[in-house]
């Protein structure tokens, strides 16, 4: 019977270690979307600023 339970045991450890490694993966794929958002936005910004300058020039003239 200890055998066994020291299988059991083993195979917990091994669980626990697979699921501490998904829960780091799943982490940094939440980081690799959000560094995505982050540039597409930030695409987003500097196109609205090139338009507002571009108004602003128009209004100037």
């Amino acid at each position: 019977m200890n055998a066994l339970e020291d299988k059991v045991r083993e195979q917990q450890k091994t669980i626990d270690a697979q699921a501490k490694r998904l829960e780091t993966l799943e982490s940094q794929m939440g980081n690799q979307n959000q560094q995505a958002i982050i540039e597409k936005q930030s695409r987003q910004i500097e196109e609205l600023q090139a338009q507002v300058k571009a108004l602003m020039s128009k209004i100037n003239v």
